[in-house]
């Protein structure tokens, strides 16, 4: 390349300060050198935003920023903003980059002239290395993203495309929002991909993502899948809409079912009552899935709830509380 274009590595953080520092050395050690780090103290309490001063102090391809506790999406919006690369990308303060990703994913993007170029990764839990394997489509790979979705670190935007079409995270959202971000990114152009895996997504048990899933988890799930539903039922025109929002439908029938599963773990049968009289048509969705997209599991909790009888949802509550603990299927 003559003229090698900058690459902002944007690095949201808060109170990682066991981890960051192994973080900052994935990107150090990249094969392609011209880049752009951009590290936000998101309110950090325990030496993180010390640390990111002093780490800037001595790196002069990185920029510190700092604010209240705000949350993620703010943080990582604040980045595209900040940020002055032709390219982004986001890496979380805990995970961490292959040595060749800048490099390869930019050389993809030159071969490409794309706006978005995606990988594939590890998913690491003490020493345990996964591999996730992805479709690896190119072109519009909406609908392989819905179906399964990797993970948006893997993934080198082109900043005026995400500015030029406002391309954003929703602050307001507490789950899937980087999901989201994707959606709204994906939907716009087509993507091409670099069929490795180039990046390190470390299992913690404090993520919000990693949580074992209770019913809080559940509505706000449903909250992003509904919002992204609208989003795609307003703004996106392609000849495979009715698919797509199909699948977002099916995700959706999927995850209030397992919502009103939480709340009879939960013995909250008053809150199964209102849910059930505010979405009155669930039934009817329910029926119109087929097996392929709604597990027989699923079609039984949704039998006990509908039955809308407390002897049955006592049953129901100590069988999927006590007996099967680990529900979440």
């Amino acid at each position: 390349m003559n003229n090698p274009p900058l690459i902002s590595v944007i690095i949201p953080a808060y109170n990682t300060i066991d981890v960051i520092e192994e973080t900052l050395k994935s990107v150090e050690a990249q094969t392609y050198q011209n880049y752009q780090i951009v590290l936000i103290d998101d309110g950090s309490t325990d030496g993180t935003a010390k640390f990111i001063d002093n780490y800037c102090k001595h790196n002069k391809k990185a920029i510190a920023f700092h604010q209240d506790n705000s949350g993620v999406s703010i943080t990582r919006n604040k980045g595209i903003n900040y940020a002055t690369g032709e390219f982004v990308c986001f890496l979380d303060s805990d995970d961490t980059y292959a040595t060749t990703f800048l490099e390869k994913m930019l050389n993809r993007q030159q071969q490409t002239n794309s706006n978005i170029v995606y990988c594939s990764f590890n998913r690491i839990k003490k020493n345990n290395i996964v591999k996730e394997i992805l479709p690896f489509e190119e072109g519009n790979i909406l609908k392989s993203f819905i179906e399964k979705s990797f993970h948006f670190s893997g993934m080198l935007f082109k900043r005026s495309f995400l500015l030029q079409n406002s391309i954003y995270f929703d602050d307001d959202l507490k789950i899937c929002e980087d999901i989201f971000f994707t959606i709204k990114a994906i939907s716009q152009t087509e993507a091409y991909t670099v069929k490795e895996q180039l990046f390190n997504y470390f299992y913690r048990n404090q993520s919000v993502t990693n949580s074992i899933y209770n019913a809080e988890l559940y509505e706000n799930d449903i909250k992003t899948w509904s919002r992204i539903q609208s989003y795609l039922r307003e703004n996106y025109n392609k000849e495979d809409k009715k698919d797509i929002i199909q699948l977002v439908y099916f995700i959706l029938v999927k995850l209030k079912i397992r919502l009103l599963t939480e709340y009879l773990k939960d013995f909250k049968y008053k809150e199964i009552r209102d849910y059930l009289n505010k979405d009155y048509n669930l039934n009817d969705d329910l029926m119109s899935l087929n097996d392929k997209f709604l597990h027989k599991s699923d079609r039984k909790k949704f039998n006990i709830i509908k039955r809308n009888n407390l002897i049955v949802w006592l049953w129901g509550s100590i069988y999927y509380r006590y007996v099967r603990r680990d529900i979440r299927k």
